[in-house]
């Protein structure tokens, strides 16, 4: 059930994101894989990027995402919010609906579903 769970929940990122279908071997079954939009470069246009939600507690939550430029950028979740990446630089976040747009200076963008990262 919580593999289930966890796909569906990948699946949420966003309204154009299709999950996988799969966990990470050797885990708990918490960890889903799948893809949501992103951007890594200010506009270059939205894409769908690898990704895999980890789910730490009923209140963390880290997403890695492979950017296009084969970079993976982390970003780790608190409470349903952005708290930090694995950046040095700025990072900020909007809500519209049940989208959160998550922007990492200089022109990183992130499409994910607010449902994904949400307390369990």
């Amino acid at each position: 059930m919580r593999l289930l769970s966890a796909v569906v929940t990948l699946a949420l990122l966003s309204t154009q994101a299709q999950a996988a279908g799969g966990s990470v071997s050797g885990t708990d079954g918490s960890n889903a894989l799948g893809t949501l939009p992103c951007a890594a470069i200010a506009g270059q246009p939205i894409q769908n990027c690898h990704a895999e939600l980890i789910r730490r507690d009923a209140q963390n939550v880290t997403i890695n995402v492979l950017l296009p430029t084969g970079e993976t950028r982390n970003i780790y979740f608190t409470d349903g919010e952005p708290t930090a990446s694995n950046s040095t630089a700025k990072i900020t976040s909007e809500v519209q609906g049940d989208v959160m747009r998550v922007f990492i200076e200089p022109g990183e963008v992130f499409q994910i579903s607010t449902r994904a990262v949400a307390n369990q």
